[in-house]
């Protein structure tokens, strides 16, 4: 938290998976609510895995993604990702995915569950036993086809690095389980006070002057908010901002007008 105590987001979530198991359809499944066949994968080609350690630089979690019907792509995330996971943050959380549960039966499975289990485990020793036993191992069986569970994995990571505090477990009383890191700042009841008293749609007439001026100073204030200064010079009489005010141009402009 900064010292002007507005919280900012600094999650990096990363994928990394051998070829074609799935990564950017588990994405298009969450972001998009819907399924994308994988047509291409250049990220799990091995002839672009130089820039892999720059891909980690600085995540805090990490998705290892891998074709639960093939064993090959399971021993690979720690073969050939377990060192490039090093350039992620010293606590990085990883998480162990395998893919395509849809397609699979008992003569498909290759890897166990609790192979993945014991995998994640492993990837994660600094994970005491009490969260485990609370929350679960950082595995998960998913099917971006049918969508199971893979709300569930990216709740799992957002739960565990970005937490509710007490304040808004009592608010909401455990029916979420993230938190909106803008709420409490300036900026985030700000937002929320535009989203309640000016919904983005407005109805005009320029010939009558309706609305014309409160559909731009909507636009203004959410694009050029006034700082908290201004707000208290101008006690609510505006709801835009000079942008070279506090310059000196515009200290220059003031003085000799």
């Amino acid at each position: 938290m900064s010292s002007t105590g507005k919280r900012k987001a600094d999650l990096k979530v990363i994928i990394l998976g051998d070829y074609a198991v799935g990564k950017t359809s588990l994405i298009c499944r969450y972001i998009e609510g819907k399924f994308q066949k994988q047509d291409s994968d250049t990220a799990g080609d091995e002839r672009y895995s130089g820039l892999s350690h720059f891909y980690c630089r600085s995540a805090g979690a990490a998705i290892l993604a891998f074709d639960l019907r093939n064993p090959k792509t399971f021993e690979s995330l720690w073969a050939r990702f377990g060192t490039i996971l090093e350039a992620a943050n010293e606590d990085c959380l990883k998480v162990v995915v395998g893919t395509k549960s849809d397609e699979l039966d008992e003569s498909t499975r290759d890897v166990s569950a609790e192979e993945g289990r014991r995998l994640a485990l492993e990837l994660n020793p600094n994970m005491d036993e009490a969260y485990v036993e609370k929350c679960g191992a950082p595995y998960f069986e998913t099917s971006a086809l049918n969508d199971e569970n893979v709300t569930e994995m990216f709740e799992y990571i957002f739960q565990r690095c970005l937490p509710l505090s007490a304040e808004q477990h009592r608010r909401f009383k455990g029916k979420v389980s993230t938190v909106d890191l803008l709420e409490e700042s300036s900026e985030g009841r700000a937002r929320k006070k535009r989203r309640e008293v000016w919904p983005p749609y407005f109805e005009t007439s320029a010939l009558n002057d309706e609305n014309v001026t409160e559909m731009f100073e909507y636009i203004f204030q959410r694009c050029l908010p006034l700082s908290a200064e201004q707000h208290r010079r101008f006690k609510g009489k505006v709801s835009t901002v000079d942008l070279l005010e506090e310059s000196s141009e515009g200290r220059a402009r003031k003085k000799c007008c």
